[in-house]
């Protein structure tokens, strides 16, 4: 991330735990699309 952008959102780069529900739920939510597309 760091070597496309100067500076990072934070939730760009937050570990997991770091990030708020809302965030998880939602990335979860697009991994499942991409996953499930490429099948």
């Amino acid at each position: 991330m760091y070597r496309h952008f100067e500076d990072p959102k934070p939730g760009y780069v937050a570990d997991w735990p770091d990030l708020p529900g809302w965030q998880q739920e939602t990335d979860a939510d697009i991994f499942e699309a991409i996953e499930k597309d490429a099948d």
